[in-house]
């Protein structure tokens, strides 16, 4: 695996070093720029997530590990923001009502389970981690 770590930035420079990041490793070991731009398109959601909910103002500290085999790709991203299961914390999928009728917020999430084989969540030392594997 290999890892960054984003501490001590601001929302936007912190999207645009882990997007450069992946871009890279997914370029350096010929990964499909399918591949690429799905992780990148998560790594967004959940950056942006950890600035808007996490509860931490400026002190945001992010870890990023990223495995990829083939077409295989396993992320874990961790952070240090309020607790969030998002098995446990998400609200019900609306997608099925009126526009007018939805709450705002949660598609995020919903394309990132769309997206993925599966996405694991533990608390580890004040820290959610959130392991993912695509599809």
């Amino acid at each position: 695996m290999t890892h960054i770590s984003l501490t001590g930035l601001t929302a936007s420079p912190a999207i645009n070093q882990a997007v450069d990041f992946i871009v890279r490793l997914c370029t350096e070991n010929r990964i499909d720029r399918i591949v690429a731009d799905t992780l990148c398109l998560i790594v967004e959601e959940l950056i942006s997530n950890t600035y808007k909910h996490g509860g931490i103002a400026n002190e945001v500290e992010i870890g990023l590990d990223l495995s990829l085999q083939a077409e295989r790709a396993r992320m874990i991203y961790r952070d240090n923001g309020n607790p969030f299961d998002p098995h446990r914390d998400l609200p019900e999928d609306d997608r099925d009502l009126r526009l007018e009728e939805r709450r705002i917020g949660g598609l995020g999430w919903r394309i990132i389970f769309e997206k993925c084989e599966t996405v694991e969540y533990q608390r580890d030392d004040d820290r959610n981690m959130i392991t993912l594997r695509l599809k």
